[in-house]
């Protein structure tokens, strides 16, 4: 029997709906459509003769039905309805303690300029890779991994990043990837996380808010100030991206579903709910 793909899972049990959780303020629905008004008269503005670029702003801006893409804020908050619904129904069948993960192995930071030729599966399956090579999840526990993306004005660069969820086990094996040479930047690096490899606790209640963080509909640029040296330091601070890199990165995730994002380890949608695959433990 065919699983079905992401975009064709049903929602989570209402008390398991990201809307209404303790601790943030899921975006709303006029919110969403209001962003892809916007982002169609970016696109518009910026897309000159191209016909793929204004088609793509027609259907921005049209009400009701939206492009099935993550260039459609739209699309992206009914994913992520469905896919924290059931991230948060899972982790409280479970009942296990999560840990927060990100991961920005080399070669993730992209000049702008190529950002075009990139495909969000084959980075994923990079990670993937990893994963195997560390027997990462061998032995139990189970996570799932979202693609992240900012933009860096200073580089004229695109960061690629991985945010995921992760149970003890598979958390403890994902920090020993901080030793492989995947995860070791060269010196003076700029444009990256202080540490490719982070990996947190999260608090009990706290799993709603963490798993919001997971998928976003809104890609942002990082900021970056002078320190007392003049050496430029990167913040916790994100704001809009500046154009015209702002249409080339919609243009982009115009291309993309919620599929080609994300990376499920040891999990499989069965039963009209994520499970468990089941592994012998060594």
């Amino acid at each position: 029997m065919t699983r079905k793909r992401q975009s064709d899972w049903p929602r989570a049990p209402r008390r398991c709906h990201p809307e209404g959780q303790p601790g943030f303020k899921f975006e709303e629905q006029r919110q969403a459509a209001r962003t892809d008004r916007q982002r169609a008269r970016r696109v518009r503005q910026y897309s000159g003769a191209e016909r793929p670029l204004r088609r793509l702003a027609s259907s921005l801006a049209r009400k009701g039905r939206h492009p099935r893409s993550f260039a459609s804020r739209r699309y992206a908050r009914g994913r992520r309805i469905v896919l924290n619904g059931h991230l948060l129904w899972l982790a409280r069948r479970t009942k296990r303690r999560l840990r927060l993960v990100t991961l920005m192995p080399q070669g993730w930071l992209i000049p702008a300029g190529e950002l075009v030729d990139q495909n969000p599966r084959s980075l994923m399956e990079q990670l993937r890779s990893v994963f195997q090579r560390a027997k990462i999840g061998q032995d139990g526990g189970w996570a799932y991994f979202v693609l992240d993306v900012e933009y860096i004005e200073h580089l004229d660069a695109f960061a690629f990043h991985a945010h995921g969820i992760a149970t003890k086990r598979v958390a403890l094996r994902v920090r020993e990837l901080r030793n492989r040479r995947k995860f070791k930047w060269p010196a003076g690096s700029d444009g990256i996380p202080n540490r490719p490899v982070q990996v947190k606790l999260v608090t009990r209640g706290d799993e709603a808010r963490v798993i919001n963080y997971l998928l976003k509909s809104y890609f942002g640029m990082r900021v970056y100030v002078l320190d007392e040296d003049g050496n430029l330091v990167r913040t916790r601070q994100r704001t809009a991206i500046p154009e015209p890199r702002q249409t080339d990165l919609i243009a982009w995730l115009s291309r993309w579903r919620i599929e080609d994002f994300v990376l499920p380890l040891n999990l499989y949608f069965g039963r009209d709910c994520l499970m468990v695959s089941r592994r012998r433990r060594r």
